[in-house]
C-alpha cells in the first residue's frame, strides 16, 4: 500500500473541540450612564480647554471604561493603547486637514490630488486601525490581533466597493458582506481565529427590508404633505382668510415633518445595522466556539426610539447614557457557546499597529460595527 492509500485508509479523526461539553457564556456590561457621563463631560471640557490635545487621553479613558466594564465568564477586557501614540495620529490628521484647507483656497487641483491620496490610502488606514485597536485589546491577559493582509484590505475596501458604482448601487449589500467578512474573519484571539459565514443573501434581505420601509414611509409622508399643502393653497386661491392664516402653521408643520423624516431615516438605519450585527454574530465562531446574538426587530426599534428621544429631549446631553445603553443592549444580547470553556485557547504574540490609521479612520467615520 503506497503512502496515498495509507492516508486514505486512516479514518477521520473526531474534532477534539466538538467532543467537549458546551457551556453558554453570556456577555455582561456593568457600565452606568451617570458614571460614564462624569467621564465624558470631563473629557469634553479638558479637550476644549487644551484645543483637543487632551482628546487622545480622553479616548483612552473612554475605551478603558467600556472595555473594563465588559465581562465574559467572570473576566473583563482591557485596552492598552498609549495616549501619546493616538496624539501623534491626531497631529498627522490635523496636518492633513490644514494642508487641504490651505490648498483649497490657492490650488484647488492640488487639494483634489491630496483628497485622491487619502482615498488611495484609506484601505491602509483601516488596516492599521484594526491592528492598532485589536492589538491593544486583551482578555485574560491574551491579546487580540488582526492578521488580514494589506493586499486583502485594498481588494475588499477599495476595489470591491467600485462594484457599487458600476451596478448603480445594486451591489451595495454584496460589497458590505465582503467587507464584513474580511474584517471579522481576520480577527484573532491568541491563536484562535474568528470567522463568520453570513451570506450575501442575508445582507440583501436586510437592505431590501430597509428600502421597503423607507419607500413606504416616504410615500405616506409625501401624500399627507401634498394633501395638506393642496388644501391650504386651495383656500388661498378661493379667497378664504383661513388659508393665509394657516400658511405660517404650514411652514412649521413642514419643518416638523422634515425633522421626523430625518429621525425616521436614522431609526431605520440603526435598526438595520442592529439586524446585520445579529446575523453576523449568529454565523460567527471562534475556533469552534459559537456565538449567539438575540437582537430582534421590535426590541431594536424600541431601543433606538428611546435613544433618539433622549438625544432630542436633552439636546445631545444624554449622549453618555445613549452610549452606555448601546453597549449594554448589544452585549447583554450576545453569548458565546464555548466547548470546554476558553482555557484551551493559547496566546500568540501580536504586535500592535500604528495609531495614525485609527485616528484617520475615526475622523472619516470608517465604522464597520465590529
Amino acid at each position: 500500500m503506497n503512502e496515498a492509500e495509507q492516508q486514505m485508509a486512516v479514518p477521520d479523526q473526531p474534532d477534539p473541540v466538538a467532543q467537549l461539553p458546551v457551556h453558554r457564556l453570556d456577555f455582561h456590561f456593568h457600565g452606568q450612564g451617570g458614571e460614564y457621563f462624569r467621564i465624558w463631560i470631563v473629557n469634553l471640557a479638558l479637550s476644549i480647554i487644551t484645543l483637543s490635545i487632551y482628546s487622545a487621553w480622553a479616548k483612552v479613558r473612554a475605551l478603558r471604561y467600556f472595555y473594563g466594564n465588559t465581562e465574559l465568564a467572570g473576566s473583563r477586557f482591557d485596552f492598552h493603547g498609549r495616549p501619546t501614540a493616538i496624539l501623534i495620529g491626531r497631529l498627522v490628521m490635523l496636518t492633513f486637514v490644514v494642508a487641504y484647507v490651505a490648498l483649497s483656497n490657492v490650488a484647488p487641483l492640488a487639494a483634489l490630488g491630496l483628497m485622491l491620496v487619502l482615498v488611495l490610502a484609506s484601505p491602509w488606514l483601516v488596516w492599521r486601525s484594526m491592528k492598532f485597536r485589536l492589538g491593544n485589546t486583551s482578555y485574560r491577559n491574551i491579546r487580540l490581533g488582526f492578521t488580514g493582509s494589506l493586499g486583502g484590505a485594498y481588494k475588499y475596501l477599495l476595489l470591491t466597493p467600485l462594484l457599487t458604482i458600476v451596478s448603480f448601487g445594486l451591489a451595495f449589500p454584496f460589497v458590505q458582506q465582503r467587507m464584513a467578512r474580511y474584517l471579522i474573519s481576520n480577527v484573532r484571539y491568541g491563536d484562535a481565529r474568528l470567522s463568520t459565514q453570513v451570506s450575501v443573501g442575508e445582507f440583501y434581505i436586510v437592505y431590501l427590508a430597509m428600502l421597503g420601509v423607507l419607500m413606504g414611509g416616504g410615500m405616506v409622508t409625501g401624500i399627507v404633505v401634498a394633501l395638506g399643502g393642496a388644501a391650504v393653497v386651495a383656500s388661498i386661491h378661493t379667497g378664504l382668510p383661513a388659508g393665509r392664516e394657516l400658511l405660517p402653521a404650514l411652514f412649521v408643520a413642514g419643518a416638523i415633518v422634515y425633522l421626523l423624516v430625518l429621525a425616521a431615516y436614522f431609526l431605520v438605519a440603526r435598526v438595520g445595522m442592529s439586524m446585520l450585527q445579529q446575523m453576523i454574530w449568529n454565523k460567527a465562531d471562534l475556533a469552534g466556539h459559537r456565538f449567539e446574538s438575540r437582537i430582534r426587530v421590535w426590541p431594536a426599534v424600541r431601543f433606538h426610539l428611546v435613544n433618539i428621544g433622549l438625544l432630542i429631549a436633552t439636546l445631545g446631553l444624554a449622549w453618555a447614557w445613549v452610549k452606555v445603553r448601546g453597549a449594554r443592549f448589544r452585549l447583554e444580547n450576545l453569548s458565546l457557546h464555548a466547548s470546554g470553556g476558553l482555557t484551551g485557547i493559547s496566546a500568540v504574540a501580536a504586535a500592535p499597529g500604528g495609531a495614525v490609521g485609527e485616528e484617520m479612520a475615526e475622523m472619516f467615520d470608517f465604522d464597520f460595527a465590529l
